[in-house]
């Protein structure tokens, strides 16, 4: 359980940044995890907020 909430909470800042600043941040947010090892799941996650943020 703990290594879970860990990931989430690794992800989870990007996501805040992004949602206060509403601004083409997506393709920073999409580069910035290649320095993270994130499971597919995880993957597939920032890529649909990625395209839900670019959408709005």
């Amino acid at each position: 359980m703990s290594i879970t909430s860990e990931r989430e909470r690794v992800v989870a800042p990007p996501i805040q940044s992004c949602d206060d600043d509403n601004t083409p941040n997506t393709t920073v947010f999409r580069s910035v995890p290649q320095h993270w090892t994130l499971t597919p799941q995880q993957w597939a996650f920032i890529d649909a907020f990625a395209d839900e943020v670019s959408q709005k």
